[in-house]
């Protein structure tokens, strides 16, 4: 046999004509080259041996040799270049045959022929009882369960009944009684299969005609292939209404079982297949002490109290993962939130949140305690933890809600640091409480029980001090007008005044507007997102949560908000960035109505601006707070929220600059209003991020 040598490659191939298919195969262009010039050249060297040697056109590759024939030729290979002849055989032949290729269906191999399919699927792809089992089910909208198995050597017996069929079971009183839907009479449909494994074969017997009950699909358990398309969504971390979405949408013949898919089947599935996150144990409370003593660093618990009583007295877990004290260390020194909430899993615990705020005002959950008491004593731990983490924090804005158990929490552990940090209550909570205490004392709408309110109202809307303090004296008279006059409310407004002053005025300066201008928050509203974040998107409003589960969902909400922010970031989206959005907004409005009012400079760092309906408004300027970056800044003009302070009730919102301000930055910078097209925001947010 002729072997050639491939030039490009070194294949060996047995002919030349396999040589040039084989180069205008796998070398493209260039080997079709090469075949065009070997074929001139064999032409040319043809033409030569016939004029040189009288009838010896054939050559030999390994020598001069030549041969009147081919036969000739090979001879005198095989007589004598043997070692040569016997090295190319070894090497990888392309042997290319002419006949036509056939594709296996079931696992895409190629054969030569039809015979060759034959044998190859007899050998890899024999009958499986299974599968054919399951597109009978699929066809015939049955599921057959096996109830018996018989083995007598190399045969076995198995006997299936309908799963509607009625059957007797043995009750477990350890477990929870499911809804059952089995019949009270047997169903005719039934499979018997006998498997000879000595031949191969398989004997089925069946009947698949249902008698005593209704065929539907939304009635048969969820098969192996249905489970196994559930677990590809699942294992790739989708949530369990997405996964159930996505199969609804997939499914939309009424004859298929998942076409009937609930969320319950879903989180089924996840529990039975062992794909849930976290889960050590069946019993919730040893799956969390069995992840707490594996002390895996990444998980962050760095403190469980299992419960002392039934009741979960003394249940206590901290959580603080290395990301979160990079967190601590990184904006912790900004200004901390703490709230805490109920309802985060199946038993009467308190999640308590500590968040931080970024430079661009967006918070991030720092530290985690659940807990079935929020008493001082836990808190106190809370801290202890923290400040072993965290020596150096020393935030200053501390804010709460209507509660004094954190702040007293924080001074025990935190003295020095306390001093130069200023607490703050949250306004939506105060105003939350202090309107509930009102509506109870003053029932229905009135014009007295209106005008009370609007001036109760005034007292978390204006930012001005000396207004402020006009303001309460008319709410005081207002009261006491109606404790002097005649009609039901005498008592109500006695009783009121002395509430609202024992409890709000004595302690003005945590939650009045003029007393935080510079504040980096107002409210709380960052713990509040963030457990509607958790409860809503991570545990899909579900209040029956395992304590792993939720545990598992704390760790995942942490890495997934900063890769978020990461990528808002990098990319320079302005998704998720409020307070930037919003002084956009206030930029344009500044821009659109800086005709309509009259400025007038009082001070070097005080402007008066008049408007068309002539309200006054003061604005002071001072110097920009911000340090290391001016991520609260206004992207079109540069204004800083904190350094700049307007009487209006729009600037009492924390990180954002109400239109007054950047109109009077127009005239401090004598820089001329324009508007800037929304698709340039994008370019100016990179290039503010490349200069910060």
């Amino acid at each position: 046999m002729e072997t050639l040598s491939c030039l490009l490659c070194g294949n060996a191939m047995t002919s030349f004509n396999n040589y040039l298919r084989h180069l205008r195969r796998n070398h493209g262009d260039c080997g079709s080259d090469v075949a065009v010039q070997l074929v001139k050249e064999k032409k040319e060297k043809k033409e030569r041996g016939k004029e040189a040697s009288g009838g010896l056109k054939f050559d030999c590759p390994l020598c001069d040799y030549k041969g009147p024939s081919k036969n000739a030729v090979l001879k005198h290979k095989a007589r004598n270049h043997r070692e040569p002849f016997a090295l190319l055989s070894n090497s990888s032949i392309d042997v290319k045959t002419r006949c036509h290729c056939v594709v296996c269906p079931q696992c895409s191999t190629t054969t030569n022929d039809f015979k060759s399919l034959i044998s190859h699927a007899r050998e890899k792809h024999s009958f499986n009882g299974e599968i054919w089992k399951e597109e009978r089910e699929m066809r015939t909208i049955t599921s057959w369960s096996c109830y018996s198995c018989i083995t007598n050597g190399d045969i076995r017996t198995k006997y299936y009944k309908c799963n509607r069929s009625r059957r007797k079971k043995g009750t477990d009183a350890s477990k929870r009684r499911g809804h059952s839907k089995t019949d009270r009479f047997a169903c005719t449909s039934f499979l018997k299969t006998v498997e000879n494994k000595a031949s191969g074969t398989i004997d089925v017997e069946y009947c698949d005609v249902h008698i005593g009950h209704l065929v539907s699909a939304a009635l048969l358990p969820l098969s192996d292939a249905d489970k196994k398309e559930i677990c590809s969504l699942l294992k790739k971390r989708f949530s369990v209404p997405s996964v159930t979405r996505a199969i609804r949408m997939e499914h939309t013949v009424p004859s298929e079982r998942l076409y009937w898919i609930t969320t319950t089947d879903v989180r089924n599935t996840l529990s039975s297949m062992g794909l849930e996150r976290g889960k050590y144990s069946d019993n919730d409370l040893e799956s969390i002490a069995t992840r707490f003593f594996k002390n895996d660093p990444e998980d962050g618990l760095r403190s469980f109290s299992p419960p002392s009583s039934p009741d979960g007295t003394g249940f206590c877990l901290i959580v603080i993962t290395p990301l979160q004290v990079s967190l601590l260390k990184k904006y912790g020194n900004i200004g901390i939130s703490l709230d805490d909430t109920h309802n985060a899993c199946r038993y009467n615990l308190k999640l308590l949140t500590l968040m931080v705020v970024d430079n661009i005002g967006r918070g991030l959950p720092a530290a985690y305690m659940l807990s079935a008491n929020m008493d001082k004593q836990a808190v106190n731990k809370f801290f202890e933890i923290v400040s072993e983490l965290c020596p150096d924090l020393s935030p200053k804005y501390f804010m709460t809600d209507n509660c004094n158990t954190f702040w007293n929490s924080f001074l025990d552990v935190f003295p020095e640091a306390a001093k130069g940090t200023k607490r703050l209550l949250c306004s939506w909570h105060v105003q939350c409480a202090v309107f509930d205490e009102f509506n109870t004392m003053f029932p229905g709408r009135t014009s007295t029980n209106t005008e009370i309110h609007a001036t109760l109202l005034s007292l978390f809307t204006v930012p001005n001090k000396p207004e402020w303090h006009r303001c309460l004296p008319h709410l005081y008279m207002r009261l006491r007008d109606l404790q002097c006059g005649e009609g039901n409310y005498g008592q109500a407004a006695k009783e009121f005044e002395e509430h609202f002053s024992n409890n709000y005025v004595s302690r003005k300066e945590l939650w009045a507007p003029y007393a935080r201008l510079s504040s980096i928050m107002n409210t709380n509203m960052f713990n509040e997102r963030f457990h509607r974040l958790l409860k809503y998107s991570y545990l899909n409003r579900m209040s029956n949560v395992r304590m792993d589960a939720l545990l598992q969902a704390l760790l995942d909400i942490v890495s997934d908000t900063v890769r978020n922010h990461e990528i808002m970031d990098t990319r320079n989206l302005m998704e998720g960035k409020f307070r930037q959005k919003e002084n956009l907004r206030r930029h344009r409005k500044a821009v659109e109505h800086e005709t309509d009012y009259l400025f007038t400079r009082r001070t070097m760092s005080t402007w008066m601006i008049k408007s068309n309906s002539g309200i006054t408004y003061t604005v002071r300027t001072a110097s920009c707070p911000c340090k290391t970056s001016s991520g609260h800044h206004c992207l079109l003009c540069d204004v800083c929220p904190f350094a700049v302070f307007c009487s209006c009730p729009d600037n009492i919102k924390a990180g954002t600059s109400c239109k007054h301000i950047i109109c009077s930055r127009f005239c401090m910078t004598n820089v001329k209003p324009h508007l800037v097209p929304l698709f340039m925001i994008t370019m100016i947010t990179s290039f503010k991020t490349r200069h910060c």
